[in-house]
């Protein structure tokens, strides 16, 4: 470290540096660099080589923001950025992907909030025979009936679910609906 950079520990394996007087930006690259390449250096602890990596957030003032938490944050969330690309790196906070992640956290928020309401309805298309003209089963349809939007189809939603907790909420939603309509036809059928 540089004699006016300012290195604090904020708790359990989370360190702030703060690099003061940078004049050109490719000496953030520089530092950086020499951060992860000396933490990855083996070290020798009574005959037992430890080996250690870093994942590094960096956000910048006054581009990211001017206020300290609000870099911290942005920092924080590029440092699992990292974390996600692998080991030994580091990640810029990117405002542009912020917003986003913001935004698909807004929508999950507003998914989990359809399905609260009930504003999610399956749609049963029905599979023929081309031959015979014979039905022989339905395709269940999602859709999302929006208060303000009207229909929307899977397509402008679905996406949004991959990977999230609300993912498996839905899938489940589909199967105890889609077998509760199954059930209703098995009852009218009799």
């Amino acid at each position: 470290m540089r004699a006016e950079d300012t290195l604090a520990r904020l708790g359990g394996d989370e360190f702030i540096l703060l690099l003061s007087d940078l004049i050109e930006q490719e000496e953030i690259y520089h530092i950086l660099e020499r951060i992860l390449d000396e933490v990855y250096q083996p070290v020798l602890i009574n005959d037992t080589v430890l080996q250690v990596s870093a994942s590094i957030g960096v956000s910048l003032f006054p581009t990211d923001d001017s206020d300290a938490d609000t870099l911290i944050r942005h920092a924080d969330q590029a440092m699992y950025r990292a974390k996600q690309k692998g080991k030994n790196r580091y990640h810029f906070y990117d405002p542009d992907q912020d917003r986003k992640m913001q935004a698909h956290i807004e929508q999950i928020k507003r998914l989990e909030l359809a399905l609260k309401n009930q504003e999610l309805v399956l749609y049963y298309q029905p599979k023929v025979n081309l031959k015979t003209g014979e039905v022989f089963g339905v395709e269940a349809l999602i859709r999302w009936q929006h208060p303000e939007r009207g229909l929307v189809l899977p397509g402008e939603f679905l996406y949004y679910l991959y990977g999230s907790e609300l993912e498996m909420v839905v899938g489940e939603w589909v199967i105890e609906t889609a077998l509760n309509q199954l059930e209703i036809w098995q009852q009218k059928k009799d």
